[in-house]
């Protein structure tokens, strides 16, 4: 079974790439309407993975990263995407509904490496093996629960 920083990791790639697929199809978008769609898909796949992470880990963590002052990047971040995304979903002009996209992309590229460098290490001290396996093997029990129930992954805030 994989740990459930392997499993985040491996999911980072995958929203990584989306989101390269994402930012090629951008330059072609016509309209605000098509990129307002493109912004609420990665609302809703971020909204999966935050929520994944923050009931899987975070909440264990959390005292530890306030501790090394990275608690407070990691929020700031998610209120950027956000706030970015939130902005691109609405936004009634093409090139800013462009901008706002591409902005809330790489704020979350960079997230995911400020992740991987810094809270994942913390992940493999602060819990045993045995835990992470059990964390990750938790992740995909919600992954394949939520091909029964869909709304039920994404309803927890990230």
């Amino acid at each position: 079974m994989p740990s459930l920083t392997h499993l985040l990791v491996a999911e980072h790639a995958v929203l990584a790439a989306l989101f390269d697929e994402i930012d090629g199809i951008l330059d072609h978008a016509r309209s605000p309407g098509e990129v307002n769609r493109l912004a609420r898909l990665v609302e809703g796949v971020l909204r999966r993975h935050g929520s994944a992470e923050s009931e899987l880990a975070y909440a264990a963590l959390d005292q530890m990263l306030a501790e090394r002052g990275e608690l407070l990047q990691l929020h700031q971040d998610h209120r950027e995407i956000d706030a970015h995304l939130a902005r691109a979903t609405i936004a009634p002009d093409l090139h800013e509904a462009r901008r706002l996209l591409r902005r809330a992309l790489a704020i979350s590229r960079a997230h995911f490496r400020r992740e991987e460098h810094s809270v994942f290490p913390l992940f493999e001290r602060a819990f045993n093996p045995e835990a992470l396996e059990a964390f990750g093997e938790a992740a995909l029990q919600r992954y394949l629960d939520a091909d029964r129930d869909p709304a039920a992954l994404s309803q927890s805030p990230r």
